[in-house]
């Protein structure tokens, strides 16, 4: 008889969702008149429709000839961020409000696994508990603990000493010991810096972690069956990164494109880059002098941002930080104030607006080579949200980027860069049953995988309304 699904099967039961096309993410290919069986949070079983009929047990949910994809994975975020709206009591009243609304909004836009690529103090601690108690709803949070010199770019955006957050190491003794320490105190995985410049005026120099210890570090993580991702967005960190062993790079070189040997070096390794375009489009902003400004993408972006930043903040704001949202858009989006207010750590686009130059040849380049990509947004950072996947996985597709490999980078290719492929990222037997159902095929264009009608985390109905029948 049908009935309302509840929210999950229970331990040792099972749901068969039938009539589905599924998506093939590695392959790019669809599979029509699929069945799929999950129990105890696994997917248990792929069946055609016509083999669906021999299952029992359980209850059944008709997709209707819905698209089925694996949960996507935001392999850059900081979850526990709010999205920079300034130092204001209404935003440190509100701040646990806007980092759950953050994990819902990911959840709602099918995003069941994050990368935080470095939490503020305890929030994302707590965040985790209350997503696994169940009080909120959001996504698997993988975490890390930065290791950096001590006044590096490492430090400076930890903003609070937490050696949960940041250890300080120079030396390869001092990163064995830091990366041992993330590790035992709970740490996914490890990040690490080449990054020269700070992002506020004046965009002073900063300190370098030296390569035996950023060496080290990667070879610690590894023995300890974890790994080191390295944020770097210019060539010679690209450089330094391969050097040191690194298996994920986050974000792209912006001051120029990727020379062969380094592309063949890419390959080779096996290491996961994960480009991070939304930011360029978000945070790009004109400033007098600037050499990038006109050039590449960048007044293709600053078009852009105007047409799609108000409804995201809208979407991704609490209500009650909308104001100071919009007012920090306002503001960044003035030229005169980069020079006006250069003196009080005010915010320097200059290493962003050259990502919409070669930051994006870079992101095709590497596309065009075969290196493995995961897909990142930066949600959490200034006016983007962790949640807002789908800009990115369009943006990619508008710059040339065939629909499939979009979809690719942001499952399977995620899972990659996490060291997860063996649980997330794809749809196989064994494999975690996180999914999102879709209305159209996501194939043809990921404009088709932004509002999934379902998903599923670990088998258990997180998002939207289905009704089914008990067999």
């Amino acid at each position: 008889m049908p009935q309302t699904m509840p929210p999950g099967p229970s331990p040792g039961e099972r749901l068969l969702l039938r009539n589905a096309n599924l998506v093939d993410v590695n392959r790019g290919t669809l599979f029509p008149q699929t069945a799929l069986s999950m129990k105890d949070g696994r997917i248990e079983a792929l069946l055609h429709e016509s083999e669906a009929r021999s299952v029992t047990g359980g209850a059944v949910l008709d997709l209707s000839g819905r698209y089925v994809i694996p949960g996507f994975i935001n392999a850059h975020c900081h979850i526990s961020l709010p999205g920079g709206f300034g130092l204001t009591l209404r935003v440190v009243t509100r701040y646990r409000r806007q980092i759950a609304r953050n994990a819902e909004r990911c959840i709602e836009n099918g995003v069941t696994t994050v990368r935080d690529m470095m939490a503020l103090g305890g929030f994302v601690g707590a965040l985790k508990k209350d997503i696994v108690a169940g009080r909120i709803k959001g996504p698997r949070i993988l975490t890390c603990t930065g290791v950096d010199v001590p006044r590096g770019y490492g430090r400076q955006i930890a903003a609070f000493p937490n050696p949960r957050i940041f250890r300080a190491a120079e030396t390869p003794a001092q990163a064995v010991r830091a990366v041992n320490e993330a590790l035992d105190a709970g740490a996914d995985f490890i990040k690490i810096f080449a990054q020269k410049t700070e992002h506020f005026m004046p965009g002073r120099e900063l300190p370098q972690m030296p390569l035996p210890a950023m060496a080290a570090a990667c070879e610690t993580a590894e023995k300890r069956g974890s790994y080191a991702a390295l944020h770097q967005t210019a060539l010679y960190g690209l450089a330094k990164g391969l050097a040191a062993g690194v298996r994920s790079f986050e974000h792209v070189p912006g001051d120029g494109l990727i020379p062969d040997a380094d592309m063949a070096r890419l390959l080779s390794s096996g290491a996961t880059v994960v480009p991070t375009l939304t930011v360029p489009l978000s945070l790009g902003f004109e400033m007098p002098g600037d050499p990038s400004w006109g050039k590449g993408r960048t007044l293709e972006f600053a078009n852009r941002r105007k047409e799609v930043l108000p409804g995201l903040l809208a979407e991704f704001c609490d209500p009650k930080l909308l104001p100071a949202a919009r007012k920090l858009l306002a503001m960044l989006s003035v030229p005169e104030n980069y020079v006006r207010y250069r003196r009080f750590k005010f915010f320097c686009p200059l290493t962003i607006t050259a990502e919409a130059v070669w930051g994006v040849e870079n992101l095709l380049a590497l596309h065009r080579a075969g290196v493995p990509l995961g897909m990142g947004n930066d949600g959490g950072i200034p006016l983007i949200f962790p949640g807002a996947l789908a800009l990115e996985m369009a943006l990619w597709e508008e710059l040339g980027v065939p629909a499939p490999a979009v979809l690719k980078a942001a499952t399977a290719g995620g899972a990659r860069a996490a060291a997860m492929t063996d649980r997330i990222g794809s749809i196989a037997p064994g494999m975690i049953a996180d999914l999102a159902v879709l209305p159209r095929n996501p194939l043809e264009s990921v404009k088709n995988a932004g509002r999934p009608a379902l998903v599923f985390q670990e088998g258990r109905l997180v998002h939207g309304a289905a009704s089914g029948s008990e067999q």
